[in-house]
């Protein structure tokens, strides 16, 4: 027999589980997006991102995130928040300072998009030149949680990345 405390958790969660889209119905655009739009969406956040990217456009890259985006970078606290990816992102932006971007590439393997989510994974690569002349390549695997916001538009949630092996 459930007791009050279990029977309340299990109806809640039956009550969330089965109401929850209509919850928030008002905020979402009333005809749902096709999945040649939401494809065509996330193409477009990749296109923004690789333009912001090769520019160092710091504010260009903002716009790509949501405000609660959360990004797990290699041995590095958790960055929560479009307050801490600017200062991020600035970071990052001032230590290549004397550096030329020269390409810089998304290759995602899937994306899978569910409802207003979608998830990708994939590799990023890049190579830049020093001041100091010669260049620089890399590559990392990363995994992004995108969503489709009030607006229509795709941004990224939640990401996370490691370094990919050299030599491939």
């Amino acid at each position: 027999m459930l007791s009050w405390r279990s029977f309340s958790v299990v109806a809640v969660l039956f009550f969330f589980l089965t109401h929850g889209p209509q919850l928030g119905s008002q905020k979402r655009p009333h005809k749902p997006a096709t999945e040649a739009q939401d494809r065509e969406g996330i193409a477009l956040l990749q296109k923004s991102t690789i333009a912001a990217s090769m520019a160092f456009d710091v504010n260009a890259l903002l716009d790509q995130w949501t405000d609660d985006a959360v990004l797990l970078p290699p041995r590095h606290e958790p960055i929560v928040g479009k307050a801490a990816l600017r200062r991020f992102f600035q970071e990052k932006k001032e230590q290549y300072a004397n550096c030329d971007m020269l390409a810089y590439e998304e290759q995602w393997n899937e994306v899978m998009v569910v409802g207003e989510y979608a998830y990708q994974w994939g590799t990023i690569s890049f190579r830049i030149r020093p001041s100091t002349g010669g260049e620089i390549g890399g590559a990392v695997h990363a995994v992004r949680i995108l969503k489709r916001e009030e607006d229509g538009y795709w941004r990224v949630a939640r990401a996370i990345w490691n370094e990919a092996p050299t030599g491939k």
